[in-house]
């Protein structure tokens, strides 16, 4: 049954084991996995932050010389890293400052030739306008008379 927990009998248990300490098996269903209370109390033990962790003994000089070398070679190749990531950052900023500015020039320059365009088409507008307005003047010059 899905998370069904079960404890021994009573005849399987030890009269010196404390309700507490009774074995429980939990079984998930579709994982067909146990697991037991047991083992769980282990492994929590093991990772028990309460207790301070036990001294640990000094290290032999050519250890902690070797320690501390590749500890200054990582530090090294950390700081090598990092230059060169933000030598690469860099370059990818620049490009994008790049291309953005030329974008721009590309974009004031398409709307500068739109511009001309408008002016002149206004130009021979103005200039059709003008010589339609003459004619219906002539036109009417010549009704009246």
């Amino acid at each position: 049954p899905l998370g069904s927990i079960s404890s021994p009998s009573k005849s399987a248990r030890s009269p010196a084991r404390s309700p507490e300490r009774v074995r429980m098996v939990v079984t998930t269903a579709g994982e067909g996995t146990n697991h037991t209370a047991e083992a769980d109390d282990a492994a929590d033990s093991l990772f028990d932050d309460s207790a301070p962790p036990p001294p640990l003994p000094p290290l032999p000089p050519d250890v902690a010389d070797a320690v501390s070398k590749r500890l200054s070679a990582l530090d090294i190749q950390v700081s090598k890293r990092e230059k060169h990531w933000q030598g690469v950052l860099r370059e990818v900023h620049l490009a994008h400052v790049e291309q953005t500015e030329s974008a721009k020039r590309a974009c004031f320059a398409a709307v500068e030739t739109k511009n001309a365009q408008i002016r002149k088409f206004k130009a021979k507008l103005n200039v059709l306008i003008a010589a339609a307005h003459e004619d219906t003047i002539k036109a009417r010059s010549s009704f009246e008379v």
